[in-house]
C-alpha cells in the first residue's frame, strides 16, 4: 500500500477510475429500481457501450457499426479499430494531472496503455454479458413510447419479432397474432400524441399503458401482451436486496418458515415507506392478539407430523 502511495501517477489514475465510474454510475443506478424498464433497456445499454467505445475506438468504426448488431460484431479487442495511444481519451482531469506530473514519456505512454487496456477489458466485459445478445431484448424496445413516436417503421418490424418469440414458447397463439399486430398499428397511428407525451423519469411504462389501453375495447388484445411482457425483469435488483435481507436478519437454527416470514415483513415495512408509516389497524391488532395461539397450534401440528412420519418409518421397517 505505501508503494502504491508512492505512484506518480496514483492521482491521474484515480481520476480516470472516477471519471468511468461517472459513466457507469447512472445506468447501474436506474437499473436497481423495481421499475419496468425493460423497454428501454436496449436503448440504455447501447448509449453506455457507446459512450465508453468513443474513448478508444476509431470514429470511422463507430460510424461503420450502425444499431446494436453492428456494435455487437464489432471485435472490440482489434488493435486495428483502436485509435493510437496518445488519443485515447482519459478524461479531462486525468490529462490535466498527466500533465503536470513529473514523469517520463515512457510511463505517460504506459499509463495510456494501461487506461485503453482497462476500457477494452470494461467493454468487452459488458457485451459479453449484455441481454442484448437475446432477440426478444432488442427488439422490446418496439414498445418504448418515445420510440414508437419517432421510429413507428421500425418498432413494427421490431413488434412483430416480439410476437414471433411469444408464439415460438408457447404465450402466444398463432390465431391472435394478426388481431395483436393489428392493434399495434392502430396505436402507432391513432396515439402518436400520447406517445410524444411519455416521459420515463415522471410516469411508470405500466401507469402510462394502463391509463392508454385499459377499458379502450379497440386493443383488448394488445393489452394483454404488453401486460405481460411488462412482468418481465430488467435484472435481480429485487432478489439482490431481498438476499440481503435475509443476510441482516439470519440466525442459527432459524426455520424456513421463519426467513419467509421475516422477508413478508420486511417487505409491508419497506412498501409502507418505514416502521413509522405501518398503518396500526383493527385487523392488525387482532393478528397480534392471536399470534400466541396460533404460534402454539403451529408446535401441536409440527409435532403430530413428526409422530406420524416416526410410525411410518417403523412400519416401513417391519415390512
Amino acid at each position: 500500500l505505501s508503494d502504491f502511495c508512492q505512484d506518480p501517477l496514483l492521482l491521474a489514475k484515480l481520476k480516470f477510475a472516477l471519471g468511468i465510474a461517472m459513466i457507469l454510475k447512472p445506468f447501474l443506478t436506474e437499473y436497481q429500481l423495481d421499475k419496468q424498464l425493460v423497454f428501454f433497456l436496449k436503448r440504455d445499454l447501447e448509449c453506455l457501450v457507446r459512450k465508453l467505445l468513443a474513448r478508444f475506438v476509431k470514429c470511422s468504426v463507430l460510424s461503420a457499426s450502425t444499431g446494436v448488431v453492428g456494435m455487437l460484431k464489432m471485435d472490440v479487442a482489434d488493435p486495428n479499430n483502436h485509435v493510437s495511444s496518445e488519443k485515447v481519451d482519459i478524461g479531462h482531469a486525468a490529462e490535466q494531472v498527466l500533465k503536470a506530473a513529473k514523469v517520463s514519456a515512457k510511463d505517460v505512454f504506459a499509463f495510456r496503455m494501461e487506461c485503453k487496456q482497462f476500457l477494452v477489458s470494461t467493454t468487452k466485459k459488458i457485451l459479453e454479458k449484455s441481454p442484448l445478445t437475446y432477440h426478444l431484448v432488442r427488439n422490446l424496445s418496439s414498445l418504448d413510447p418515445r420510440q414508437m413516436a419517432s421510429k413507428p417503421d421500425d418498432c413494427l418490424a421490431g413488434f412483430r419479432k416480439v410476437l414471433d418469440a411469444l408464439i415460438a414458447v408457447g404465450r402466444l397463439g398463432e390465431h391472435e397474432r394478426d388481431s395483436v399486430l393489428g392493434e399495434y398499428t392502430e396505436l402507432l397511428q391513432e396515439k402518436k400524441h400520447n406517445l410524444r407525451q411519455f416521459d420515463k423519469h415522471t410516469l411508470d411504462l405500466d401507469e402510462f399503458y394502463l391509463e392508454l389501453l385499459k377499458g379502450d375495447s379497440s386493443y383488448i388484445h394488445l393489452w394483454k401482451v404488453i401486460r405481460l411482457l411488462l412482468i418481465l425483469s430488467h435484472g435481480q435488483a429485487t432478489v439482490e436486496r431481498g438476499l440481503s435481507v435475509n443476510r441482516q436478519v439470519s440466525v442459527e437454527n432459524l426455520k424456513d418458515i421463519s426467513y419467509v416470514s421475516q422477508r413478508i415483513v420486511c417487505d409491508a415495512v419497506s412498501k409502507a415507506g418505514g416502521i413509522l408509516n405501518v398503518a396500526i389497524t383493527k385487523e392488525l391488532r387482532k393478528s397480534v392478539a392471536a399470534a400466541h395461539n396460533r404460534y402454539r397450534a403451529y408446535l401441536e401440528d409440527t409435532k403430530k407430523q413428526v409422530m406420524e412420519q416416526t410410525k411410518a418409518s417403523k412400519r416401513s421397517h417391519i415390512e
